[in-house]
């Protein structure tokens, strides 16, 4: 089962809130394949996501298929000197 630590969860919450984006969007942070590997985008929730949640928003969406190709990962944050990143573990 793929996973997202709290940590994590708490970081993608803390980025939505400061998105620059109209009071009527309701942002999520879109996890994807790209040609560069994984990528985080803003979008929008689509019916057929998997949701993950933070303090009972959802921050984080991604498509069934990449979250089975994702089977056995955790998702978590790593804070270093250039700052807070998200990293795949």
């Amino acid at each position: 089962m793929f996973a997202i630590t709290t940590e994590a969860r708490a970081h993608l919450g803390q980025t939505l809130a400061t998105a620059d984006v109209s009071d009527d969007d309701e942002p999520v942070i879109r996890m994807f394949m790209g040609k560069e590997g994984l990528g985080l985008a803003l979008d929008v929730e689509n019916p057929e996501d998997t949701k993950y949640d933070h303090e009972g928003n959802t921050v984080l969406v991604a498509d069934g298929k990449l979250v089975e190709a994702l089977e056995g990962k955790m998702l978590d944050v790593e804070v270093t000197d250039q700052g807070t990143s998200l990293v795949l573990r």
